[in-house]
């Protein structure tokens, strides 16, 4: 580390900036910049650049691993040399991707035709937007006539207009551009079954996904 260090005063160097982009279980894109004591952009050193991107793993924590709600962190580490200690420092800037759900669930009113339709033959109905299309589980094996291909457009276009009437409290960073709805609850139902109530309305369980994005010093990462 000595040789770096009279390296790095030799070249003048004032920071080292490691810029990064991390998610989906691995590291994407990064690079270094070189700025003199002046700010001023200089010539990447090899030598120096190898060691950094060597060190920097050992001492900066990066957020890699994505799951259901984390997408991923991006930023920058600043590299600065303390003279007194006579070593290099490590400071991450960085904001991490987080993807947020609202559910909410209604009650559809039906007519008597189409409760006895998804009583008798549904067992589940998934309707996403950003397909454009629905998947239905049937009780039992269905011939889908024409009159019933239109009763399940009616009833699709039905919850896309009761979705359409909820207010969502959540605004997020951006909203991302599709809901979810679904006649059972993944986090409750131990079965996809259909639910009505007394007055024989659908159980319906409606998502919408909201994307927001957390200094990594306001976010703590569980």
């Amino acid at each position: 580390m000595e040789e770096i260090i009279e390296l790095w005063k030799e070249k003048n160097i004032g920071e080292v900036k490691f810029e990064f982009m991390c998610g989906g279980d691995q590291m994407d894109e990064t690079y270094f910049e070189f700025y003199d004591k002046d700010g001023e952009d200089i010539e990447i050193d090899e030598e120096i650049e190898n060691y950094l991107n060597e060190r920097i793993y050992k001492e900066v924590n990066f957020y890699e691993v994505t799951d259901g709600s984390y997408l991923g962190e991006s930023g920058t580490v600043s590299i600065t040399l303390n003279e007194d200690e006579n070593d290099f420092t490590f400071h991450k800037d960085s904001k991490f991707e987080i993807i947020e759900t609202e559910k909410h669930t209604i009650y559809v009113g039906l007519t008597e035709e189409e409760y006895n339709f998804l009583n008798e033959n549904v067992d589940s109905i998934i309707y996403d937007e950003n397909s454009l299309s629905e998947e239905i589980e049937y009780k039992k094996d269905i011939v889908i006539t024409k009159e019933k291909e239109n009763l399940i457009k009616e009833l699709i276009n039905k919850f896309i207009e009761h979705n359409n009437k909820i207010s969502f409290e959540n605004t997020g960073d951006e909203e991302m551009d599709s809901f979810n709805i679904k006649t059972f609850d993944d986090d409750e139902d131990e079965e996809k079954v259909l639910t009505f109530n007394e007055n024989k309305e659908l159980r319906l369980i409606v998502s919408r996904k909201f994307q927001h994005f957390y200094d990594s010093d306001d976010y703590y990462f569980g």
